[in-house]
């Protein structure tokens, strides 16, 4: 996933590859056909204003920022209601902060329309297409795979930790929009079979943080990361193939970490 997990990477089970990647801060927001989506990987966040004028926000004190929940179910952060909301852009791979902006998005006809202020205090708009990514950095369409057209996402994203009430960014796998999974840790990798998963095949799931980031744990003792033993996945691509996989490794042969690994087989 790059130095400091700078890359996002789509990987396609029946095509056996990596079907596409961008940087992170490629694009800001997925227009989608029903939500709007922002980027996972950059700890973006986004709070709802009582005030309508765009150009009255003066600073972010006192605003409830929200995530969007990387379950991928709503409700999301940013709604198309017209109404002004104040957009943390998050973080870049090496920390840096991408500052704020004030945003009202419109339902127009088949898609949307932006209206923004950017960090430099100037208006910008747009009209977008739904089925977009979009950079709000530099009000361009960016060209990606569709969330439709890939089963794994791997990239960082805000997890939301119950007990210590606090959202923290990991490194994982989210599904793509129609792949379906189910975690089990009960049953040898070998026996997982056809029959098995006729058996569970009600429990599968869309959450898109099924697979997430805990079929690996840190070693404090050791200083390094291990695969969860018997840890294992059953998946449902958008062609109604079953696969399962299990995770090996979160090391390349350099022994350096955001590199995962995994076995699967077609069921």
């Amino acid at each position: 996933m790059g130095e400091r997990f700078s890359k996002i990477v789509f990987y396609s089970l029946s095509e056996q590859k990596v079907v596409d990647e961008c940087e992170l801060k490629d694009w800001d927001l997925y227009i989608g056909e029903e939500n709007i989506r922002m980027n996972p990987s950059r700890f973006m966040s986004a709070a709802e204003l009582s005030e309508t004028d765009l150009f009255n926000v003066e600073d972010t004190s006192g605003m409830d920022f929200q995530f969007d929940p990387s379950s991928g179910l709503a409700p999301f952060a940013l709604q198309s209601n017209a109404k002004v909301y104040a957009l943390d852009l998050g973080l870049d791979w090496d920390g840096t902060h991408l500052g704020f902006m004030c945003i009202r998005i419109t339902e127009k006809g088949n898609g949307l329309f932006i209206e923004l202020i950017n960090s430099e205090g100037e208006k910008l708009e747009a009209e977008v297409e739904r089925g977009t990514y979009y950079s709000l950095q530099r009000m361009e369409k960016f060209d990606l795979i569709l969330p439709s057209d890939y089963d794994l996402m791997f990239t960082r994203y805000a997890h939301y930790f119950d007990v210590e009430e606090v959202h923290y960014l990991v490194s994982g796998a989210l599904l793509g929009a129609s792949t379906t999974a189910l975690q089990f840790d009960d049953r040898d990798f070998e026996s997982i079979d056809l029959k098995f998963f006729e058996e569970n095949k009600e429990s599968m799931s869309t959450q898109m943080d099924i697979i997430g980031y805990d079929w690996k744990l840190y070693d404090f003792d050791a200083g390094s990361y291990s695969t969860v033993d018997k840890r294992a996945y059953l998946i449902e691509d958008d062609k109604g193939f079953i696969y399962k996989l299990r995770f090996t490794s979160y090391y390349n042969r350099e022994g350096k970490s955001g590199h995962p690994s995994f076995e699967y087989q077609l069921l």
